[in-house]
């Protein structure tokens, strides 16, 4: 499985398509629920020739920053005799925008190599470069202050409390409008049901309109023309008759 940060997403502004999964980690402890589908093109660092087209799926967040922690690089003598690496930064803690499945992985490998001494370092040649992966001397490690990863985890429990307690609290019913005051005291007023069981509501009429006015002689005057053309054209009445009984 593929998958990419929603960050990474609204960055490149990738179109997505509906694709919505489960996504759980170690011990069936689910991660969150993915947010759509997209296409990536991925290029090496060097040029911008795509090497590989893939799926992913979009979740808001993959990993922590790996490494965890930063370290000297210097000693790693398989280094030495490489070509350009795939991540000139890996000794540094960095953010992870997308995870390529086993299903991909395979085929971003090449021909190409390298061990350390006790073959717990191996750097792999694939299609975007050379990659590093494995021990490293804790003797290299350069010290981080640490007070900023509990600050963040904090700063998460507090939120995660406080949005609990929002969707625990009752929330309280704001006053009405006057508008809102009067369509309530109206449905009240005229809420009836019939003999068949179904609810019955009068239309909220704006009285304080002013009345339609002398329309019934204008509106008897058009009914005779139309009555008088019903004697001219025999069709028309049928038609017009038709259209009629169907509105009903």
């Amino acid at each position: 499985m593929r998958v990419v940060t929603e960050a990474c997403v609204r960055k490149l502004k990738l179109p997505r398509r509906n694709g919505k999964l489960v996504v759980n980690g170690l011990g069936q402890q689910e991660v969150g629920t993915t947010r759509g589908l997209v296409t990536i093109r991925l290029a090496t660092r060097f040029n911008d020739v795509v090497v590989l087209t893939t799926e992913a799926y979009v979740l808001g967040k993959l990993t922590t920053t790996i490494p965890s922690q930063r370290f000297n690089p210097a000693n790693l003598k398989l280094l030495d005799d490489l070509g350009d690496l795939a991540d000139p930064e890996f000794n540094r803690p960095g953010a992870i925008d997308i995870i390529l499945g086993a299903d991909v992985f395979l085929a971003l490998l090449e021909g190409g190599q390298v061990k350390n001494e006790s073959g717990q370092t191996v750097a792999q040649r694939t299609i975007f470069g050379w990659i590093v992966a494995g021990q490293y001397d804790a003797s290299e490690v350069i010290p981080n202050n640490h007070a900023v990863v509990n600050l963040h985890v904090d700063i998460d429990l507090n939120r995660t409390l406080q949005k609990f307690w929002e969707q625990e609290e009752i929330s309280k019913a704001s006053p009405l409008t006057p508008s809102e005051q009067q369509v309530t005291e109206h449905f009240s007023s005229t809420l009836q049901r019939d003999e068949t069981g179904r609810f019955i509501v009068r239309l909220p009429f704006d009285d304080s309109k002013p009345a339609l006015g002398g329309s019934l002689a204008v509106a008897t005057k058009r009914m005779q023309s139309i009555e008088r053309r019903f004697q001219l054209d025999p069709e028309f009445k049928r038609q017009y008759t038709s259209f009629m009984h169907e509105y009903l």
